[in-house]
């Protein structure tokens, strides 16, 4: 039981951290390094929390998983900041490998659909098109999405 309590504590301290960066990307455009060696150290907390050698495994592989989805956009367009990135690995160690291919898939199908829907808002009222989102909040909901799939439908 104390385990469970364990990773509840570090599960909703996770979403405080993502929530908090999500806020800072949104109005500054910015993910502060601060936040996200907080949550590196959050998850290599989890990692010793769990023990398990199949996790660290899955934690590695969730690390490489996000540095080549989120780094390939980073280095060939520079649509995704070096927070974006540093965010979505740290995010790969907390989640693992499985988890963080969901989350990533579901962040970019949300942050896709959600400018798909700025955008023809912006056409219909004649505004010029947004050229660039923050992607902290589309993390923060893939996130939320895994939470609810973890601990509700278990």
């Amino acid at each position: 039981m104390r385990s469970n309590i364990t990773f509840i504590i570090l599960d909703v301290i996770y979403i405080i951290l993502l929530a908090t960066i999500s806020y800072t990307d949104i109005k500054y455009r910015i993910i502060p390094n601060k936040i996200n060696i907080l949550i590196l150290v959050l998850a290599l907390t989890k990692n010793i929390f769990k023990f398990n050698i199949n996790f660290l495994y899955s934690s590695a592989a969730g690390f490489i998983l996000a540095l080549i989805f989120v780094g390939i956009p980073y280095l060939i367009h520079e649509n995704m900041g070096a927070g974006d990135l540093k965010l979505s690995a740290f995010s790969g160690i907390y989640w693992g490998f499985y988890h963080t291919l969901t989350l990533l898939a579901l962040s970019y199908i949300s942050c896709a659909i959600f400018a798909v829907i700025i955008n023809i808002c912006k056409k219909i009222t004649k505004k010029p098109k947004i050229t660039t989102l923050p992607f902290a909040p589309f993390v923060l909901f893939g996130s939320l999405y895994l939470f609810a799939i973890n601990y509700i439908l278990k």
